[in-house]
């Protein structure tokens, strides 16, 4: 299980506190079946789920694949999937 595997990095868990909106649940649904993804290099990848109970908005998940860590999460505009 993927939820077993990541951790949340420092910047991770300040942003869920700060983007309310953000549900934790959602995290771990794009981690573990994004709709896209690019890998920036071998530290990082980034994960995108278009989130339907949000509007249809698009989530990034930014995760360091080599450390099991998610670095930051947020709603990105400029991505349409």
């Amino acid at each position: 299980m993927i939820q077993s595997e990541y951790k949340f990095s420092k910047h991770a868990s300040k942003m869920l506190h700060i983007r309310k909106e953000i549900k934790e649940e959602w995290i771990w649904k794009t981690i573990e079946q994004p709709h896209m993804e690019i890998r920036v290099s071998e530290n990082e990848l980034h994960l995108f789920k278009k989130i339907e109970e949000f509007g249809g908005k698009v989530l990034k998940v930014v995760v360091n694949p080599k450390n099991r860590l998610i670095i930051t999460a947020f709603f990105d505009r400029r991505i349409k999937i």
